[in-house]
């Protein structure tokens, strides 16, 4: 929320001194349902970039589904112990990528905060070009 904050800031101040390419570049934003919302959209691409769910989402197949089970083959008791052991297995996933969710969120933004701090300054001036390059290709 910090780095979205930031971000904001920054592109405000850009707009309110005159930059051009910052509003052409907030324009590129407003499309569809986000027509209204471009900040939204724009806190929203930031935050898929620093979340490892979405870059897992991008790289990674889902899990394989378990084989059918004929129920039949079981006794009750197994087909609980079974549903046990799956639930178990599924839970202990999700709390794995829970907290590696929140590893690759702290490193990322800080990642981009420290690439960004110059602009964020008013020291140098952002590539709003590529900058919403990236954002667009996140959105896809």
């Amino acid at each position: 929320m910090n780095l979205c904050t930031k971000i904001v800031e920054a592109w405000k101040r850009d707009i309110d001194r005159g930059n051009s390419e910052a509003r052409a570049a907030l324009s590129r934003l407003a499309v569809g349902r986000w027509k209204d919302n471009t900040w939204k959209r724009a806190t929203m691409l930031v935050t898929r970039l620093v979340s490892a769910f979405w870059w897992r989402g991008l790289f990674l197949k889902p899990p394989a589904l378990p084989s059918s089970v004929d129920p039949s083959q079981f006794t009750d008791a197994e087909w609980r112990a079974l549903g046990e052991k799956m639930m178990i297995q599924n839970q202990r996933r999700a709390v794995e990528e829970l907290e590696t969710d929140d590893e690759f969120a702290v490193a990322a933004a800080s990642a981009l905060s420290t690439t960004l701090r110059s602009w964020f300054a008013g020291e140098r001036e952002l590539n709003y070009e590529s900058f919403i390059a990236v954002l667009e290709w996140a959105s896809s």
